[in-house]
């Protein structure tokens, strides 16, 4: 397979709490008096159990439990530009053994009830899914094979995260955080206790790659009350993308208790008008990137940096790659990885590489020059300075990376950072220099892939109840 046409299409998406803003609420930090947390003293070390111990306690007493209830969020704070700020989706879970199972989860609900598993995904990102509603019979006991057998609904539970809510892991996995069973692997440790909501916790802290990962345990139920997450390789992620810092993400588990809170407000999922029935979730290829795709881009023209016109006719019959950019960590990145396929390309005229920077006309051309110097990057530089990234190839997102067949086809469209960019886009354009058209490739593949979806959504939409 074409793996850089292939990436075009269906670009690999990381989201956490659909990020940024989370499709939730975004505030600013609150202020430390509106904090529910506070340190409380340690008990004597002889009196605070044993953190493999304290962890076989708690996950016994959630696979013994008749019920449990909890009012939780997911929280994602984060520092950009100077400022704090405060992200929350669901994290709710409201359980009654052999008897219904109630998650709001991210953008995920399930409704369940020993008859029925009902479940929908409210998805900005594939809005296809909103229009699908799964019912399906369930045995009487809801078990862990309900809630992972269908890998549309395991991933939009597990979201951002990588991993089940702990909630749903301890009550339903046959092995509860089993990933972190190798002591030798994964430390264990207690913190100072803590009183968060009024009660006091254990902290038991779990040494991972990823960073500390945190259970904050209730020292009389049992019950874990706050979850801090490992969040380096999302903070790596986060700080490419928008330069965020001070990452931290914490599942809040409010009003946990081991009974069915009978008064809490449980949506009962039922279908609406225009919902297509489905016994399993079925995902919709990735939209194209752009209409523009295979299309012949009409003439346009960029400036040198010292305000000489560059109409693009004068690149007819070469393949030409434009990477446009600003002055942000995400397109410096992305930039030195594109610097260092261009490097590959110097001695060859059939291809030519340019950095196009998109700032204002208040920056100087030689600030622009200072800039790629500090960043490293020797690819010639072209100014846009009457928006043709907008107006010409509709560029809402940068860094973009936009690359024309010697036929001024369009046959690169990229509006993301890219880790493997210089790997990708060195095989694309030996590719395009073969005389592949990997607009056409890309076109097809969506075609035949729109085509197994509709097929898909068929024989999975007919009611449950005949």
């Amino acid at each position: 397979m074409n793996r850089f046409s292939h990436r075009i299409t269906f670009p690999i998406l990381f989201s956490l709490l659909c990020w940024p803003g989370c499709g939730a609420n975004t505030a600013p930090e609150p202020k430390a008096d509106d904090d529910r947390t506070a340190a409380v003293s340690s008990t004597n070390s002889a009196t605070q159990p044993d953190p493999s111990e304290l962890l076989d306690e708690v996950i016994r007493r959630y696979r013994r439990c008749e019920a449990y209830s909890d009012a939780g969020q997911v929280t994602l704070k984060y520092r950009t530009n100077g400022r704090q700020f405060v992200d929350s989706a669901p994290y709710q879970v409201a359980f009654q053994r052999q008897r219904r199972l109630f998650a709001n989860v991210y953008q995920t609900t399930i409704d369940a009830d020993g008859t029925r598993f009902r479940s929908r995904i409210t998805s900005p990102d594939v809005p296809e899914l909103n229009q699908q509603f799964l019912d399906r019979g369930t045995p009487e006991e809801i078990t862990w094979a309900e809630l992972t057998e269908d890998s549309v609904l395991r991933h939009s539970i597990e979201r951002g995260l990588g991993r089940f809510p702990i909630v749903l892991e301890l009550l339903f996995a046959p092995q509860p955080l089993s990933s972190f069973a190798d002591q030798q692997l994964f430390p264990r440790r207690l913190l100072d206790n803590q009183k968060i909501d009024g009660h006091g916790c254990y902290g038991l802290e779990i040494e991972t790659p990823d960073g500390p990962f945190v259970l904050w345990v209730d020292t009389v139920t049992r019950i874990v009350r706050r979850v801090q997450f490992p969040v380096w390789d999302i903070a790596a992620k986060m700080a490419a993308e928008s330069g965020a810092e001070e990452i931290q993400v914490t599942a809040e588990l409010h009003q946990a208790q081991f009974e069915w809170d009978a008064g809490q407000s449980l949506e009962s999922l039922e279908k609406r008008d225009g919902d297509r029935l489905v016994s399993q979730f079925v995902l919709p290829p990735e939209p194209l990137p752009t209409d523009l795709l295979g299309q012949r881009i009409p003439p346009f023209a960029l400036r040198s940096l010292d305000g000489k016109e560059i109409d693009s006719a004068r690149w007819e019959g070469q393949l030409v790659v434009l990477h446009w950019f600003v002055d942000h960590p995400a397109c410096e990145a992305s930039l030195q990885l594109f610097d260092k396929t261009a490097r590959q390309y110097t001695d060859n005229q059939n291809v030519v590489f340019f950095a196009v920077c998109a700032v204002s006309s208040d920056v100087s051309s030689a600030e622009i020059e200072q800039l790629l110097q500090t960043w490293n990057v020797d690819t010639p530089i072209l100014r846009d300075s009457d928006a043709v990234g907008r107006d010409v190839f509709h560029i809402a997102a940068l860094p973009a990376i936009m690359g024309l067949g010697a036929d001024g086809r369009l046959q690169i469209y990229e509006l993301t950072y890219i880790p493997r960019l210089d790997e990708l886009l060195s095989s694309g354009v030996e590719q395009l220099l073969d005389g592949h058209d990997l607009a056409k490739e890309v076109l097809a593949r969506f075609d035949e892939a729109r085509n197994s979806y509709l097929r898909s959504l068929e024989n999975r939409g007919q009611d449950p109840g005949e």
